[in-house]
């Protein structure tokens, strides 16, 4: 599944599954049906194991714009073909948090009588809130969130924490709505900047003790 979505007034966010494209997916899947919707037409194609059947098709007029693509995962591929409602919820859960503005609705239709659904909405400051669980409870219900644009890196980057009683520290971090669990540039600034800006504040409210001068000959400190 592949979505493409245009939030009013940021930029574009592309965003997928497990971080592959369109065509990816399209080679990936037994059957995929591409349906899109632009300037009041509707124009469908279909693909078998990632060939087209035919041409893209004109299907009559149509109302809004966006693109649908439904698939289903080659069995000659996969062990498995069946998707994981608890699995695309998450991923969608997390969507929603990193791109505000955004609403995904999830439903599963498969099993008659047993349908599940769930609706994502919110922003990256309830990301951090719905952590509080695995982390400890807050040590302040407030939530530091705050946001910047930057033109040398065309994009938003925006940040959220939270103070816990858990002695160890949880960091969820992504690049492009695609999680980075073993961090990178943005997690290392991230830190220098929490710890830069700590430590500004004990300096002023004088909360720091002073340094104990080190002998230059013995190298330990000076009685």
């Amino acid at each position: 599944m592949y979505t493409e979505v245009r939030p009013a007034g940021r930029n574009i966010a592309a965003s997928d599954l497990a971080g592959i494209g369109p065509s990816v997916t399209n080679a990936l899947s037994s059957h995929l049906t591409a349906e899109v919707r632009h300037e009041g037409a509707r124009w469908v194609q279909e693909y078998r194991c990632g060939v087209p059947v035919a041409p893209p098709t004109a299907m009559g007029p149509a109302s809004g714009s966006g693109t649908t693509l439904t698939f289903w995962p080659d069995s000659g591929i996969f062990e498995t073909v069946e998707c994981s409602f608890t699995v695309l919820a998450e991923r969608f859960r997390e969507l929603a948090f990193l791109n505000r503005g955004l609403s995904i609705s999830l439903t599963d239709a498969r099993r008659p009588g047993e349908l599940g659904s769930d609706h994502f909405l919110g922003e990256i400051r309830d990301f951090v809130v719905s952590l509080d669980a695995s982390v400890g409870s807050p040590i302040h219900l407030d939530t530091i969130a705050f946001a910047w644009e930057d033109s040398r890196m065309a994009g938003t980057a925006e940040v959220a924490l939270r103070w816990c009683t858990s002695p160890e520290e949880q960091v969820r971090s992504f690049a492009n709505s695609q999680p980075t669990p073993y961090g990178g540039t943005h997690v290392v600034g991230f830190r220098k900047g929490v710890a830069d800006a700590i430590n500004a504040y004990a300096r002023k409210r004088r909360l720091l003790k002073a340094a104990v001068p080190i002998s230059p000959r013995t190298g330990s400190a000076r009685d």
